[in-house]
């Protein structure tokens, strides 16, 4: 029998204030799920406007995990992948894409 692998992705929904917030608790619910040694990155997003709520946003947050961090006082024996940057995508307004380095 053959093993086969996939990436999983974890869907969330979160709330918040700002597209930070949103993201932040998106990864907190990613470390949750893949574990305090993943690195995980939000591969997507939407977000709805809610009027009468304390949190005037809500997301619906696609998270995947795209490495794994080794632990401080652990020596690199090869068995660990990294994610050291990832692109980010934002609107035109923002500067259209931005680098992101863990």
């Amino acid at each position: 029998m053959s093993e086969s692998s996939f990436p999983i992705t974890l869907r969330v929904t979160v709330v918040g204030d700002s597209l930070e917030e949103l993201t932040h608790e998106a990864l907190s619910h990613g470390w949750e799920f893949f574990g305090d040694d993943a690195e995980v990155c939000v591969v997507s997003g939407e977000a709805t406007l809610v009027q009468d709520s304390p949190h005037p946003y809500t997301a619906s947050v696609v998270v995947r995990q795209v490495g794994t961090r080794l632990p401080d006082d652990t020596s690199d024996d090869g068995s660990h992948t990294y994610a050291r940057s990832w692109l980010v995508r934002l609107p035109d307004e923002y500067g259209g894409q931005k680098t992101v380095s863990s």
